[in-house]
């Protein structure tokens, strides 16, 4: 009788051993873009490529997701943070842009849940434990884009900047980075929508190039009305530049402006324009691609954020994401920004045969 059971129990062991492991279970998002408001386009590109990237790598179909609007508002972000952890529990919180992330940020690391920001700001992250930023640091760009400037040789760099957490922190990083400090910087509500005053001491300060920091829906508007009140410099910035709405508010003054942006492979962006409309967010599509990518690779539900934070090298259509951790607490994902240019509405990238800037004589 002993031996039977002894027998059962060696059976019961080996059962168990060689038993494939249970399927892990749901994973539950919740995703706040600005799905309406001045950056509407930018959010929607985001949800669609979040949206490609759960249909190619969630074969398993077990992430379920929650998408809430906030207009591009922190106050709405922490309205609709509310209502989706009222609604149920969320394993993992994605966010878009500096101002909302900022807003949340501290109570979704305070009620210990992974989110994953795109946002430039580093205060975001830092000191932080349950918060990723999903991109190079507003500073970072500003200095990538001083290079940028460097190359084309500018002297007389005059900078624009809208009262806000991340465009503030992408002038900083051009000052830090450029050879010749910035014979200006100017500084503007986020709201402002005349900028007379701004471009006329542009021109009497003589600059040889603007660079235009301000916030969705009104750089466009900055660069019409430079070219009608006879600025008639080149025009650089950063990720916000990539705009079909500000492009057209522009009446064409963006064009050969230069920037610095992710820039997803010519594979992806060709698969997003056979599913949905074309769209010059196109790198905001990209990283919710990429997001959801990573996100159907954790294994289980258990240790999130150290899955999380052990990427290495992971391939995405941005290029290689690598999980950094600074000495100040910063936590992001690193991966390559590109020099680029606006052509014909057009977003391209600018090669080195054309870094040498225009002669506009």
């Amino acid at each position: 009788m002993l031996r039977s059971l002894f027998l059962v129990f060696l059976l019961a062991l080996s059962f168990q051993a060689y038993a494939s492991p249970p399927p892990p279970k749901q994973l539950h998002v919740g995703a706040i873009f600005p799905l309406s408001g001045p950056a509407a386009e930018h959010g929607v590109a985001a949800k669609n490529g979040f949206l490609m990237g759960i249909a190619e790598f969630d074969k398993d179909q077990r992430i379920n997701f929650e998408f809430e609007d906030d207009g591009y508002n922190p106050k709405n972000t922490i309205s609709a943070y509310r209502k989706l952890t009222r609604s149920s529990e969320i394993d993992i919180l994605l966010t878009t842009g500096s101002g909302p992330s900022n807003a949340v940020a501290p109570i979704a690391n305070a009620e210990k849940i992974p989110t994953l920001a795109l946002a430039g700001d580093s205060h975001v992250a830092i000191g932080r434990d349950y918060v990723i930023r999903l991109r190079i640091s507003a500073v970072d760009e500003g200095i990538q884009l001083a290079e940028l400037l460097n190359k084309r040789g500018y002297s007389r760099v005059g900078v624009v900047c809208a009262q806000n957490s991340f465009t503030l922190e992408v002038c900083r990083g051009v000052a830090m980075g450029l050879t010749q400090k910035p014979v200006l910087e100017d500084y503007v509500l986020p709201e402002e929508a005349d900028f007379r005053a701004s471009i006329e001491r542009m021109k009497q300060d003589n600059v040889d190039c603007t660079v235009i920091l301000l916030m969705p829906g009104k750089i466009g508007v900055y660069a019409k009305q430079a070219r009608a009140l006879g600025l008639n410099v080149d025009f650089a910035g950063g990720v916000f530049f990539e705009s079909d709405g500000d492009y057209k508010s522009s009446n064409k003054a963006l064009d050969n402006a230069i920037y610095v942006m992710s820039d997803p492979s010519p594979s992806f962006a060709n698969a997003y324009e056979k599913k949905y409309p074309p769209t010059a967010s196109i790198g905001w599509a990209a990283i919710f691609y990429d997001a959801a990518r990573i996100l159907s690779q954790l294994h289980s539900n258990d240790e999130i954020l150290k899955q999380l934070k052990n990427l290495n090298d992971f391939p995405g259509t941005l290029g290689s994401y690598t999980y950094k951790n600074t000495e100040n607490g910063d936590s992001y994902y690193s991966f390559p920004f590109r020099p680029k240019i606006i052509k014909e509405g057009l977003y391209v990238r600018l090669e080195e045969a054309h870094l040498q800037k225009p002669d506009n004589s």
